[in-house]
C-alpha cells in the first residue's frame, strides 16, 4: 500500500513539475497577438483563398439584395415600411466592399489591441522595473516551495500543488480557446461582416464584433493582473497569498468574460 502511494505522489509530482514548467512558457506563446498571426498556416490558407471566399459572400449579398428587391415591390402594395430603394443600394455597396477588405479590418483591430498591449506592459515594466511575462512567475513559484516546506502543518504542500495545477490547467485552456476564437473570428470576417445588411442581422456582426474584441483585448487585463504579484515577490511572506489570489481572480475575470460572450 505504501508503494502504491508513493508511486502516485511520484507520479503526480512529475504532473505538477511539468505543468509548473511548460505551462507559464506556454501562455506567453499564445498572448501578444498582432496581425502576424495571419501567417500561421490556418490563417495563410485562408488569405491565399481570399478571393474564393469573397466571391461567395458577394454571391450571398447579390442573393439578400434581390430579397430586399423583391420585399420592397410587395411593400409597395401594402402598408408595411420598408428600407428605401436607394438606402438599400448605398447599403449594399458599403456593405460589399467591407467584406472584401475584412482581412484588413482584422489586421488593423490586431495592431490597436497589439499596440494597447505592449503600451502597457512596457508601462508596467518601467514602474516595476521588472520583465512582465508569466514565464517569470515560474521562478516566483519557488518563493511558495520555501513557504510551505517551513511549514510543518501536513497537507498544505499538497493542496498548494493542487490550487496551482487546477489555476494554470485553466489559464491554459481559457487562453487557448481564446486564440481559437481570434482564428474563428478571423475566418468567419466576411461572413458576419455581411449581416450588416439588414437591420435585422446586424445584431449577428454586434455578437462578432464583441467576442473578437473582447478575446483580443482580454489579454491586456489579464497582464495588469499578474503585475501585482512580480512587484510584490520581494515580500516573502504576503507572496504566496498575493500568488494564489491573483491567480484566483485572473481566472474569475475569464470565467466571467468567458459567461459574457455567451
Amino acid at each position: 500500500m505504501k508503494d502504491i502511494i508513493n508511486n502516485v505522489n511520484s507520479i503526480l509530482g512529475k504532473l505538477y513539475s511539468s505543468i509548473i514548467n511548460d505551462g507559464f512558457e506556454l501562455l506567453d506563446k499564445i498572448t501578444g497577438l498582432n496581425s502576424k498571426i495571419l501567417n500561421i498556416n490556418t490563417l495563410k490558407l485562408f488569405k491565399d483563398n481570399i478571393d474564393s471566399i469573397n466571391a461567395i459572400v458577394m454571391c450571398l449579398i447579390i442573393g439578400l439584395f434581390i430579397f430586399f428587391i423583391l420585399k420592397y415591390i410587395i411593400s409597395l402594395y401594402s402598408d408595411v415600411y420598408i428600407l428605401s430603394i436607394y438606402s438599400l443600394i448605398i447599403r449594399t455597396i458599403v456593405v460589399a466592399i467591407i467584406c472584401t477588405n475584412s482581412i484588413y479590418i482584422c489586421s488593423t483591430i490586431l495592431d490597436i489591441h497589439y499596440e494597447l498591449y505592449q503600451g502597457t506592459k512596457k508601462c508596467l515594466e518601467e514602474i516595476s522595473k521588472e520583465n512582465i511575462q508569466y514565464n517569470f512567475l515560474k521562478e516566483d513559484i519557488k518563493t511558495l516551495e520555501d513557504f510551505f516546506k517551513s511549514t510543518n502543518k501536513i497537507g498544505l504542500k499538497g493542496i498548494k500543488d493542487s490550487i496551482l495545477c487546477t489555476y494554470i490547467i485553466f489559464l491554459i485552456v481559457s487562453f487557448s480557446c481564446r486564440y481559437i476564437v481570434v482564428i474563428l473570428c478571423i475566418i468567419l470576417s466576411p461572413l458576419f461582416l455581411m449581416f450588416l445588411i439588414s437591420n435585422k442581422t446586424i445584431k449577428y456582426t454586434l455578437l462578432w464584433f464583441k467576442t473578437f474584441i473582447i478575446a483580443l483585448f482580454l489579454e491586456t487585463v489579464n497582464i495588469i493582473i499578474i503585475f501585482i504579484p512580480i512587484t510584490s515577490n520581494k515580500d516573502k511572506e504576503l507572496y504566496p497569498v498575493i500568488l494564489l489570489g491573483s491567480m484566483f481572480i485572473m481566472y474569475k475575470v475569464n470565467k466571467k468574460i468567458g459567461d459574457f460572450t455567451k
